[in-house]
């Protein structure tokens, strides 16, 4: 049910838009940017907000403060496409000409799902998703996290410790997301579960995180391809995952410049395919297949 209560007219830093406020209980449609941005003033716990298909163009919302995230849920929410298909479903930034992290969850057991969210560049971690630091967990199922980059940790997405709580990604996709940190892709410091997941041309910078991800404990039946990290001394490590077991993986064309392709991590029944990894780091390998790869991989 969608209920609008009231149009209204704002102006911010000289733009004007028509925007709405709505008071929304159970399922709110939207489908433009402009909707969108007025959501999470006006939804309560436990809502459902569904996306039409089509692109929704961050690139003209004004930044009302230092780095924001553009949407910011205080309420526990749900954010669908109406489709499902996350190519039909596009949250589209500004690219690096801005600084601004798409979307904010403050409430943990929010969900974002079937939507994919490119071109966002943050000062900071976390350029597509800032999930919540309470001890509940965020989930993210049949995603796309498209040239996300951060100069902290998570190129997509970080999320700090607490107890409890989990990232929970199933079947997403993170291509061409950076960190200049650790964590091209994820990077968290409570618990991450990643199943079905692929890691795409994933990029980490200098600090303790993988590529693909930092502290990435459960990627069941995922994929990380082309990833590399560079490290600097013991900070480096971990083109693919850094702190994790790896299980069911297929790691491709990943390269590590200063430690290994995993760090401080087990792989099992997994494939390393044109994989180059520089010094060991108490890896640990079971029943792994190794195909052109060399370097840290099996020493």
């Amino acid at each position: 049910v969608l209920v609008v209560a009231a149009w209204i007219f704002l102006t911010v830093k000289g733009i004007d838009l028509n925007r709405f406020t709505l008071a929304c209980a159970g399922i709110c449609v939207v489908s433009t940017v402009v909707e969108l941005r007025a959501m999470p003033a006006a939804v309560p716990d436990g809502a459902r907000i569904v996306l039409a298909d089509g692109i929704y163009d961050f690139s003209a919302l004004p930044v009302e403060e230092k780095d924001p995230p553009y949407l910011h849920f205080k309420a526990k929410v749900e954010v669908v496409s109406a489709s499902g298909d996350p190519s039909r479903c596009v949250l589209s930034g500004p690219g690096e000409t801005k600084s601004g992290r798409c979307l904010a969850f403050d409430r943990g057991d929010s969900r974002l799902e079937g939507i994919t969210i490119s071109n966002f560049f943050v000062k900071g971690s976390s350029a597509a998703v800032l999930p919540s630091v309470w001890s509940d967990s965020t989930w993210y199922t049949n995603c796309v996290f498209a040239a996300c980059h951060a100069t902290d940790r998570g190129g997509a997405i970080s999320r700090a410790a607490a107890p409890g709580g989990r990232v929970i990604c199933a079947d997403c996709t993170f291509i061409d997301c950076a960190s200049d940190a650790s964590g091209g892709a994820l990077a968290s410091a409570a618990t991450v579960d990643a199943s079905g997941c692929r890691f795409i041309r994933c990029r980490a910078g200098n600090g303790d995180g993988g590529a693909g991800s930092r502290m990435l404990p459960r990627p069941k039946k995922s994929r990380a391809s082309e990833c590399s990290a560079k490290g600097r001394g013991g900070a480096g490590g971990g083109a693919a995952v850094s702190y994790g077991e790896t299980r069911d993986c297929v790691f491709e064309r990943c390269v590590e410049h200063g430690y290994a392709i995993l760090r401080n991590s087990t792989a099992t029944h997994c494939a390393f395919v044109d994989c180059v990894g520089a010094n060991g780091f108490s890896q640990r390998f079971e029943d792994c297949v190794f195909k052109r790869s060399g370097g840290a991989l099996n020493s």
